[in-house]
C-alpha cells in the first residue's frame, strides 16, 4: 500500500476519534446544563451538535490530509486533470502494449532467423575447418616442392657458372677468329677495289672501241638492231589488198616520221625501210589470224643501220584492246585555288595534266615508251586551259573526255584524241 494512503488512513482515524471525543464531551456538557442552541430544545440541540461534529470530522480529516500531503492537495484541486491524464496514460499504455506485442513478434522472428544463421555459421565453420586442413596439406606439399626447387636452383647456378666459364673461353676464341676474318676482308676489299679499277678501265676501252666501230667506213650508226621503229593499228576485217596498201604506205612513211624519243629529231629521213614480199605475206597472214577486230603491227630494225643505208625491218603482230570509247571520261579531278601561286590557273592547268598522266601510268598501267608517250601537250595547251578556268573561277572541276576510240597502242595526244571540259565544283565535290 502507498505511503500516502497509510498516512491518510491514520490521520482520518486519529482526527475522527478526536472530533468524536470532543463532540461527545461537548454534548454531555451541554446536555447536563440543559443548554439550548439557536432556540432549539436541548435534545434537538444535541442532535445538531452531533451532526455538526460528524461534518467537522470529515472537514478536519480532509484539511489535515491536505496540510499533511501535497499529493492529497493535488487530488483535491486537480482531480479532473488527473483523471484526464490517467485516460491519456491508459491510451498510451495500450499503444505501448501493441508496440510491445509487435516488437515481441519481430523478436521471435529474429530469434528464428538467428537460429537459422547460427546453423549456417556452424556449417560454414565446419567447411572452413575442412578447407584449412586441405590448405595446410597443400602448404606442406608446396614447401616440399620449394625445397626441391631450391636444390635444382643450386644445381643450375653451378651449371651457369660452368657455362659462363665456357662462354668466356669461346668468346675469346671467336674474337680471335673475327680479327683474322676482318684482316682477310680488308685484304679482299683491297683486291675488289683493284678489280673495279680494272673493270672501269676495260669499260672505258670498250666504249672507245664501240665509238670506233660506229664511225667505221660506213658512217655513224643511226638505228640499232631490235630498235622499235613504229606502230600501226590495222582493221582485220579489210581485204588483203587494202591491208597490203595500208602497210606499204605506213612503211614508206616511217623514215619521215621516226623521231628520236630523247632529242625529238628525225633520224631516218634520208633512209628507207627494206621489206621483202615474204615479209608482207607473213604479216598479212598474222593479221588475218588475230582474233580481235584490230591488229597491232610493230616494226623493228633487224640490224644496225648507218646514214643513208636501207633499214631492214621485221614485224610483230598482236591483237589490240579498246581502252576508251569516244565520249567516255578518261580522268577528272576537282581543284581549289592553290596558296602562294603567282598564276593559280596556270599552276592548276599544269597540275591537272601531270595528275592525268600519273593516273594513266599508275592506275591504268600505261607504260611510257617511244610507241606510247601517254600524253603530249604544249605551253599553248596550258595557257588555253588556264584562260578557260579563269572565266569559271575556283573551285573548278576538270574532266578529260575521249573524242575518239582509244586503243592500247595509240598515243594520247592533247587536242587530237581527248579534250578537257571545265565546270564549277560544288562544295560536296571538294570533300
Amino acid at each position: 500500500m502507498a505511503t500516502t494512503s497509510i498516512i491518510f488512513i491514520i490521520v482520518t482515524i486519529a482526527v475522527s476519534g478526536f472530533v468524536a471525543w470532543a463532540g461527545d464531551t461537548l454534548g454531555r456538557v451541554l446536555g447536563k446544563k440543559r443548554v439550548s442552541l439557536f432556540g432549539l430544545r436541548p435534545k434537538k440541540a444535541s442532535i445538531v451538535i452531533a451532526v455538526i461534529t460528524g461534518m467537522l470530522i470529515t472537514a478536519l480529516t480532509i484539511t489535515a490530509m491536505a496540510f499533511a500531503s501535497s499529493t492529497v492537495r493535488k487530488m483535491l484541486l486537480e482531480m479532473d486533470n488527473i483523471l484526464n491524464n490517467l485516460t491519456t496514460l491508459q491510451t498510451n499504455l495500450d499503444d505501448l502494449q501493441g508496440n510491445y506485442d509487435e516488437l515481441q513478434g519481430s523478436y521471435d522472428n529474429l530469434m528464428i532467423e538467428y537460429g537459422r544463421l547460427a546453423e549456417t555459421h556452424s556449417y560454414q565453420i565446419s567447411q572452413y575447418e575442412g578447407d584449412i586442413v586441405g590448405f595446410e596439406d597443400k602448404i606442406t606439399e608446396l614447401n616440399a616442392g620449394k625445397i626441391s626447387l631450391e636444390a635444382e636452383i643450386t644445381d643450375l647456378t653451378g651449371n651457369i657458372s660452368d657455362l659462363n666459364t665456357r662462354y668466356d673461353a669461346t668468346k675469346a676464341d671467336l674474337e680471335s677468329q673475327i680479327t683474322d676474318r676482318e684482316s682477310r676482308v680488308a685484304e679482299l676489299n683491297s683486291q675488289i677495289n683493284s678489280l673495279n679499277e680494272q673493270i672501269s678501265s676495260l669499260n672505258a676501252r670498250l666504249e672507245q672501241i664501240m665509238q670506233e666501230l660506229s664511225t667505221h667506213e660506213l658512217g655513224n650508226i643511226k638505228v640499232y638492231e631490235g630498235q622499235q621503229l613504229g606502230v600501226v593499228l590495222i582493221n582485220t576485217h579489210l581485204d588483203q589488198a587494202t591491208i597490203y596498201d595500208l602497210l606499204r604506205g605506213w612503211i614508206d612513211s616511217i623514215p619521215d616520221t621516226y623521231m628520236n624519243p630523247e632529242s625529238g629529231e628525225l633520224v631516218l629521213k634520208d633512209n628507207q625501210l627494206e621489206v621483202t614480199a615474204d615479209d608482207y605475206y607473213t604479216v598479212l597472214q598474222e593479221i588475218r589470224d588475230v582474233g580481235t577486230d584490230r591488229a597491232i603491227v610493230i616494226a623493228f630494225a633487224s640490224e644496225n643501220v648507218v646514214e643513208q643505208q636501207a633499214v631492214p625491218a621485221r614485224f610483230e603482230v598482236s591483237g589490240s584492246r579498246l581502252i576508251y570509247s569516244a565520249g567516255t571520261r578518261i580522268y577528272s579531278n576537282t581543284y581549289d585555288e592553290p596558296e602562294g601561286a603567282t598564276d593559280p590557273y596556270r599552276a592548276v592547268s599544269a597540275q591537272f595534266f601531270e595528275d592525268a598522266r600519273d593516273y594513266l601510268i599508275n592506275q591504268q598501267g600505261f607504260v611510257p615508251s617511244s610507241a606510247n608517250q601517254i600524253m603530249q601537250f604544249t605551253i599553248d595547251d596550258l595557257l588555253n586551259l588556264a584562260q578557260q578556268m579563269a572565266e569559271t573561277g575556283f573551285p573548278v572541276e576538270l574532266k578529260m573526255v575521249a573524242l575518239t576510240d582509244i586503243y592500247s597502242t595509240d598515243f594520247l595526244v592533247y587536242g587530237q584524241q581527248f579534250t578537257v571540259e571545265i565546270g564549277n565544283a560544288v562544295p560536296s565535290d571538294l570533300e
